[in-house]
């Protein structure tokens, strides 16, 4: 029995140090294992982020066994208005989306005590622009985003998303959403038990070494949804650069990049 004890510790540190050194670089931001959404700088409320959270990470699993089309993935990254990290870069090097059905949204805002949006980004993976392109994520923001008011604004945008991706990629007969639920529970800082805020996140961003262990002892990929070795839930996305930026004080100043 001393032995086995002594084979399984010997394995784990091994695995553990293997984890350590297979670590990914990433050029700009890496994904924490919120994963779909990213706001370092907390510009956004707690219960914004757990929305887009839960209704993200629902999409992919309602929409992965799809063939050829399934597996969409919705990243919301939130950032400076100073920031100019590349947002191909960040796509890729985060592989968002199955069969490349990946969208990576970026919001821009200033650094006042109340921050305000002053732009926004859209990229699809190289599947999705066929399916959703530059001008119909323009349209909706449009009609949902601006004037940029408040999260509500987001919010809508975000749930209009989700219908146009549900109703006119998969054929869903509807997709519902009440705003005013979310309004009800902007300020609600219940709101904000993401993934990241887990006490184990210390070592492995939210998932416990326990599970750690397991997975490199047993040898399986997957031990509650974390990969063996890498930490983040892309699913190998790509994009060809199809993408394009706006800024709410060059008024409808779109840049298309494809």
């Amino acid at each position: 029995m001393k032995i086995i004890n002594i084979l399984l510790a010997i394995i784990s540190l091994v695995g553990l140090l293997v984890v350590f050194l297979s670590r990914k670089k990433y050029t700009y931001i890496k994904p924490t294992s919120d994963y779909y959404i990213y706001d370092s700088n907390n510009y956004l409320l707690s219960s914004t982020k757990y929305s887009i959270y839960l209704n993200s990470k629902e999409l992919f699993e309602q929409t992965k066994s799809i063939k050829q089309i399934g597996g969409t993935q919705i990243v919301i990254v939130a950032l400076s208005h100073l920031d100019n990290s590349n947002s191909t870069t960040i796509f890729n090097e985060w592989e968002i989306g199955l069969n490349d059905m990946g969208i990576l949204i970026i919001l821009y805002f200033d650094d006042s005590d109340i921050p305000t949006l002053t732009g926004y980004g859209y990229e699809a993976g190289a599947n999705m622009m066929g399916h959703l392109t530059a001008f119909t994520f323009n349209d909706l923001a449009d009609k949902y985003l601006l004037p940029f008011q408040n999260e509500v604004n987001i919010m809508t945008l975000y749930y209009e998303l989700l219908n146009t991706i549900y109703t006119k990629i998969y054929g869903y007969n509807s997709f519902t959403y009440d705003i005013d639920n979310y309004i009800d529970i902007m300020y609600n800082s219940y709101y904000s038990k993401l993934p990241s805020s887990n006490k184990n996140s210390l070592l492995f961003d939210g998932y416990s070494p326990f599970k750690i262990i397991l997975s490199l002892i047993f040898g399986v990929s997957s031990v509650g949804n974390m990969g063996l070795f890498f930490l983040n839930k892309g699913q190998g996305g790509k994009s060809l650069g199809y993408k394009y930026r706006r800024w709410n004080s060059i008024k409808s100043y779109i840049k298309l990049i494809t």
